[in-house]
């Protein structure tokens, strides 16, 4: 597991750009809570990031991946619900949910030492913040339009979530 990410289309999965693979020798599960028992397993065709992707800025931070055979839209599998592009911005303090399969335990030594990868889907409910929020907290950092900051007490999403969705509830 390396990246979480969400199906858009019917052979399309929406990334996270900085989750580019070098090789298309990747695969892409879904149907299942629960990580090594996924319903469908399609193995990658392509990836392509935002052409304006800057991973020192960490902007246009997008990722259209494609499959190698169409999703059997299910119970199970469906594309996400793609939030109306004229909301550019959340009100703050919009219930959100953030989810995957990313780390559920740091092991300590720095980066040098793995984390613990959950074996079963995690999620949390989180409140979205508007820009303007964020740099409260994040001062030194670059943030724009493109991002969305989110908070909450006591929980976070972790190396392994990136991707992933941030759904509006």
């Amino acid at each position: 597991h390396y990246c979480g990410g969400s199906i858009i289309s019917s052979d399309k999965v929406m990334c996270a750009a900085h989750c580019k693979q070098s090789t298309d020798n990747w695969t892409a599960g879904a149907g299942s809570a629960v990580m090594a028992h996924q319903r469908q397993v399609k193995n990658g065709k392509k990836q392509l990031a935002h052409p304006f992707y800057n991973s020192d800025l960490i902007d246009f931070d997008y990722m259209v991946m494609t499959v190698s055979s169409a999703w059997d839209f299910n119970a199970y599998v469906q594309p996400i619900k793609i939030v109306n592009p004229s909301d550019v911005e959340l009100p703050n303090f919009t219930d959100c949910q953030t989810s995957g399969y990313g780390y559920t335990q740091h092991l300590g030594g720095g980066e040098t030492l793995p984390g613990i990868i959950a074996s079963t889907l995690q999620w949390t409910d989180i409140q979205c913040i508007t820009i303007e929020e964020c740099r409260k907290t994040w001062v030194l950092q670059n943030l724009t339009s493109r991002q969305q900051c989110a908070i909450v007490d006591g929980a976070t999403s972790c190396m392994g979530d990136s991707g992933g969705p941030l759904t509006v509830m």
